[in-house]
């Protein structure tokens, strides 16, 4: 069986072809960088106490994402 990919369109609500799944939606990381920049510093500890970073990390990482990435 032969699959045309010039044909489908994952990226528009398609299935993955192996596995039938939908394929999840991800936010850009400028999108989520500023996101967390527009934060409170309340909402932000609270943030970075629920995806399980430290404060300073996190506020290491927002200065300048770029030179952070992967700390």
């Amino acid at each position: 069986m032969r699959a045309q990919m010039n044909l489908y369109d994952v990226f528009n609500g398609g299935q993955c072809l192996r596995c039938r799944n939908l394929v999840e939606e991800t936010t850009a990381d400028d999108v989520v960088v500023e996101t967390l920049r527009n934060l409170s510093p309340e909402a932000r500890t609270a943030e970075a106490l629920r995806v399980g970073v430290s404060l300073n990390a996190l506020e290491t990482f927002l200065v300048d994402p770029r030179a952070n990435c992967a700390e």
